[in-house]
């Protein structure tokens, strides 16, 4: 998808009807995040995968768990190349998964 999610997820979304796995890795702010989690998450089947990547930036995965009433999966690994946010080195990647 190219442009901006806020305008381009909700078309897609209904061009598209229902969603196996919805996968965040775009802008990753609070409320780009959580826009994205509440836009996808009606499409996804029964069964279906939201995925993110960099949970740690934010809570918006973590709020967005609770809202849904889901208990997230966590996967962690070791960053080939370290991130720099906010003043700190990120050197774990983490992805966060929520099965509907």
């Amino acid at each position: 998808m190219f442009g901006n999610s806020l305008n381009e997820l909700p078309k897609l979304c209904k061009k598209l009807g229902k969603l196996d796995i919805f996968i965040h890795d775009s802008r990753h702010t609070y409320s780009v995040m959580l826009n994205e989690y509440k836009t996808a998450w009606p499409y996804l089947e029964v069964g279906g995968l939201l995925i993110s990547d960099d949970i740690t930036r934010n809570n918006a995965f973590r709020d967005f768990s609770i809202f849904v009433g889901r208990k997230p999966i966590f996967l962690m690994a070791p960053r080939v190349f370290p991130v720099w946010s906010g003043g700190v080195c990120d050197k774990i990647a983490v992805i966060g998964v929520i099965r509907k």
